[in-house]
């Protein structure tokens, strides 16, 4: 059966992390040391995907996480005082039909911003 590809943009707008040094990065207000969303997809995912996350001020390694499964890769590396778009791998069976929970945590005295991500999979039809 053929296969299509297709995402959903996930706005997060929150900054993670420790409130020690400062005020909420990028004017963003503070949620603590993890944030969640959550997010449907309609059709049934297959394979592998990838997300893209737009994060400032990364001084610690962020970490990610979609329905529980820690992705595979690297997930935010550090970038302090600037913006970055990452791209992280989604593995094989972590996304799932109906709704989806993805989260970011930081540990320890780091804060960062996170303001929005694209989540890409493939899926039957």
């Amino acid at each position: 059966m053929p296969s299509r590809s297709d995402f959903v943009w996930v706005i997060v707008d929150a900054t993670i992390g420790s409130t020690i040094g400062g005020s909420p990065k990028a004017g963003m207000p503070y949620s603590g040391s993890m944030v969640e969303r959550k997010f449907t997809i309609d059709g049934v995912p297959k394979g592998e995907g990838y997300l893209l996350v737009q994060a400032y001020d990364v001084n610690k390694d962020v970490d990610v996480r979609i329905n529980g499964h820690k992705l595979p890769s690297w997930d935010l590396p550090p970038a302090a005082g600037r913006w970055q778009t990452w791209v992280d791998r989604i593995q094989s069976g972590a996304l799932q039909h109906g709704e989806n929970v993805m989260t970011f945590q930081v540990a320890g005295a780091d804060a960062v911003a996170i303001r929005g991500v694209v989540v890409h999979w493939r899926e039957e039809g």
